[in-house]
Formats: structure tokens, C-alpha cells, sequence
């Protein structure tokens, strides 16, 4: 019990040394609905997927175990569309300029020996997301 509060207060105090000039603010991650919708449905069911096997464990009847064997099966193994009634966001032709200009303005704070490093890693961020645009 002891070995948790001390993990707890350690965590905290991590925190407040990293947030000590910004008061910390706990914000939910914000995203649009259609984003969020397919997680959301991913959550019910495999909530409803631990209901099913608790339930399972304590049932004693044969006939209602494998009702509720059947249910996981459909559950588990049968392909669902979480993606359904969404409609697919618009990927952007070219990176926002706002992360381009803050590898631009990290570019001018280092010294003349890492600035080829930071244009290769603006290059590799700017590749992998064009990798994935195209899937």
C-alpha cells in the first residue's frame, strides 16, 4: 500500500517540477466525432466481450454457457466494421504550416553542425507522412 502512494507522490511530483511555470491543466484529447467513433465502438465491444466471459466463469447452466459461447464467438471472431456511418477525413496535400515553420525555426536556433541533422529529420517526418497519405 505504502509502495503505491510513494509511486503516486513521485509521479506527482515529476509533474509539478515539469509544469512548474505553466499551472497543469488536465484536457481531454480533442478530435473530431467521426475520428472518435470507431474507438468508441471498439471499447463497447470488447467491454461487452469481458461481460460475456465474467458472466461465463459464474454460470452454471450448460445451455446458457454455451449461448454465451456462441455470443463471444460472434463477437470475437466475426470481421465488424467499426468504421460504418463515419465519413473518411480529407488528408491535406502538404504538411500544416505551422509544423513546417517550427522545424524551420528550430533550424535557425542550432548550430551549424546539427543543422544537417534537422533537415534530415524534417525530411524523414515530411517522407514518413507522405508514406502515410498514400495508404
Amino acid at each position: 500500500r505504502r509502495s503505491v502512494i510513494n509511486e503516486i507522490m513521485s509521479s506527482t511530483a515529476a509533474l509539478v517540477i515539469c509544469t512548474k511555470n505553466r499551472p497543469a491543466l488536465a484536457v481531454a484529447p480533442f478530435a473530431p466525432i467521426d475520428t472518435l467513433l470507431p474507438a468508441a465502438r471498439v471499447k463497447v465491444m470488447i467491454d461487452r466481450a469481458v461481460d460475456i466471459t465474467t458472466n461465463l466463469v459464474t454460470e452454471e447452466n450448460m445451455d446458457m454457457k454455451i449461448e454465451m459461447l456462441r455470443d463471444l464467438e460472434s463477437l470475437l471472431l466475426v470481421p465488424q466494421n467499426f468504421n460504418r456511418g463515419t465519413t473518411p477525413t480529407e488528408v491535406p496535400q502538404k504538411p500544416a504550416k505551422t509544423y513546417l515553420d517550427a522545424y524551420d525555426k528550430y533550424r535557425n536556433q542550432v548550430s551549424i553542425l546539427e543543422k544537417p541533422g534537422a533537415m534530415l529529420v524534417q525530411n524523414g517526418e515530411i517522407d514518413a507522412w507522405k508514406r502515410l497519405k498514400r495508404q
